[in-house]
Order: structure tokens, then sequence, then C-alpha cells
């Protein structure tokens, strides 16, 4: 298995061969283990949220061994439900984005959502909340503009409000780092 580390099972070498296909890793050629099980590869897929990304990858992908048709289906059921949160949730933003830009409320998007557009499939960069960055005079508007657009607020404590809208989970952010940095 030419550059794979010899200290991995063939669950976890497949899928290292899987995501640097899906990366876009074209110096290296997919050389799969002879033996996958491909019900362990699709568990640890589901349970590190990367189900959609190896499914896309196995189906663009004729040169490798397939997974069972049931394993297959699991793998495009996670694809399209990360497909369906990410419109979701991009909808979502766009209008909260709209409504802050429209009052004047300055914000910043910060982590998963703004590194989503480095993948080669952004809709399937999943995660389950969507961080931004306001200032501190802005969080009481910030909060009744989303109380206005059907927001719930679930946490209002501290430097970080979270507010949740059907499957959109919103961390808005009024520090980058909760403590000083570098006092004592």
């Amino acid at each position: 298995m030419e550059g794979i580390r010899t200290d991995m099972n063939t669950t976890q070498a497949a899928i290292i061969q899987l995501l640097q296909s899906y990366i876009g890793n074209k110096d290296k050629k997919v050389i799969f283990p002879q033996q996958v099980d491909w019900k362990e590869v699709c568990d640890v897929a589901v349970k590190h949220n990367i189900a959609g990304m190896l499914y896309a990858v196995i189906k663009k992908n004729s040169g490798i061994q397939k997974p069972e048709e049931s394993v297959l289906k699991k793998l495009q059921t996670h694809f399209y439900g990360a497909i369906s949160h990410s419109t979701e949730q991009d909808r979502e933003m766009l209008q909260v984005e709209e409504r802050l830009r429209q009052n004047k409320i300055i914000h910043v998007l910060m982590k998963g959502y703004i590194l989503k557009q480095c993948y080669p499939i952004p809709e399937l960069r999943t995660m389950g909340d969507v961080d931004f960055l306001i200032r501190k005079e802005d969080r009481y508007r910030t909060h009744q503009e989303l109380l206005n657009l059907g927001f719930t607020c679930t946490c209002e404590k501290g430097f970080v409000w979270c507010y949740q809208k059907g499957n959109t989970n919103l961390e808005v952010h009024s520090r980058i780092i909760a403590q000083k940095v570098g006092r004592v």
C-alpha cells in the first residue's frame, strides 16, 4: 500500500484513500487494501460526518472496489441529507446576512461556514452550527433581528448566544476569544 501508513487498519486506510481522492490529491493513485469491510467504513464515515464525501468518490471512481448495495444506499442517504441540510443552512444564512446588512449590523462569518468554500463540493462540508462575530454593542439588535426571522434563542449567556430555526443553528459571538490572552 504505497503512501499509506503501515500502522493503520484496512478501514482507516480505505477512508484515507477515499478522502485523498475527494480533496483532489491527484499525485496519489487510489490503492485500496484487498479486503475492505465496507460496513465498518460506512459506520466510521457516518460517525465523522464524511459519509457524503465518500459516496461522491465511490460513485465517481470506477476503479475501486464497490461496497454492497445496502452500504452504498446508506452512504447515498447521507450524501443527499448533507446537501439538503447545507441548502437549508445557506438559505437561512442569506436571510440572516441580508437582515444584518439592512440594519447596518457589522458581522463576520467564521470557521466552518467559510471553510466549506474550500471543499470540492461545499455542501458536503457538514457542520452543526454557523458561527459569526458581531460587535458587543450590536448584541441586542442582532438578537431582535434573529427573533424577527423566526429563530429561537436557546442560550443567552456570556459572549456566545445560540439560536435555532429548523435544522439551522447559529452561534453569535461578541468576542473571538472568551478569555483575555496573555494575562494572569
